[in-house]
């Protein structure tokens, strides 16, 4: 907003702006800086509260991380974003894609082959799209519920063995189904680089949470591809969590040590610090579906 607001002054200086300046001359002034102004990328200087001002700063972070200064290909997507005919194109796709999921997987009778099926589906069509197209979901997540997939368990790891215990695994067939997430608004609470991100040389790790609500977000550091972020599988919800102020730091300590390294004691603190000392509870994966009220 300062660097904004310098560069307004300094366009008024341009016009010879005087300390006293007639009502005909403000009018021309406001005419001409409204030719000069973008006010579809003026996204900080307008009456917004204070939740609304975190969640652009919060997109305008991961802009900055994704495009760095090439200024040319960051207004080429954010036109391609905003744009409400490629919106539409896009929300007709998910829904597609949804559909096709759904009906593939109905023929299906073997639950373990059914279940492999649609993880792939998800991971390899669906995430994709949302990953292509990020900035529109998040910053338009109210169009869109969380459906509840599957409980969430970090994969076991081949090379050590190391997975969760039995008695955790046995314990999720108990667990009642939790309901749809409705998303009210766009808020966005938290981003936070995840400690991965100091091991990895080809990518950026990032946590961003809404509620009980966790996506973890890569970017990549050297890609040449315009779309370097993706939105991994899977979205983490917290059904049953005493709190909305999930801890990004546990989570990102927890897959750092379980999911990067493979260290049992990621699988353990996983059950015992994050399901039960913290009262977190288990955490389900879910998919974001468009609002039956949204209209194309």
């Amino acid at each position: 907003m300062i660097k904004k607001r310098k560069f307004i002054l300094l366009l008024l200086s341009l016009f010879g702006v005087g300390s006293i300046v007639s009502c005909n001359n403000q009018a021309e002034i406001k005419n001409s800086l409204s030719k000069i102004i973008d006010e579809k990328y003026d996204y900080i200087d307008k009456l917004e509260s204070v939740e609304e001002q975190r969640t652009t700063k919060i997109l305008n972070d991961l802009l900055d991380k994704v495009f760095a200064d090439n200024l040319v290909e960051r207004r080429e997507f954010l036109d391609q974003q905003n744009d409400v005919n490629y919106q539409k194109e896009i929300l007709k796709k998910l829904q597609e894609l949804l559909d096709e999921a759904k009906n593939q997987s109905n023929s299906i009778i073997d639950q373990e082959v059914k279940t492999k099926f649609i993880d792939n589906f998800y991971e390899n069509k669906i995430f994709p799209l949302y990953s292509e197209n990020w900035y529109f979901i998040l910053k338009n997540i109210n169009l869109f519920y969380g459906e509840f997939y599957n409980w969430l368990t970090i994969p076991k790891d081949d090379n050590s063995g190391s997975y969760h215990s039995e008695k955790f695994l046995s314990s999720l067939r108990d667990l009642k189904t939790p309901k749809n997430v409705i998303f009210i608004n766009s808020i966005l609470d938290k981003l936070e680089e995840g400690e991965e991100s100091a091991e990895s040389y080809s990518n950026y790790i990032f946590y961003l949470s809404k509620n009980k609500i966790i996506f973890r977000i890569k970017i990549s550091r050297n890609s040449t591809s315009k779309n370097k972020l993706t939105i991994e599988p899977w979205i983490w919800y917290f059904p049953f969590s005493k709190t909305n102020n999930i801890s990004i730091k546990l989570i990102s300590n927890i897959l750092h040590s379980a999911y990067v390294h493979g260290d049992q004691i990621g699988f353990d603190r996983f059950e015992s610090d994050l399901v039960e000392k913290l009262r977190y509870g288990v955490p389900s994966k879910i998919i974001l579906k468009i609002k039956d009220n949204y209209e194309n």
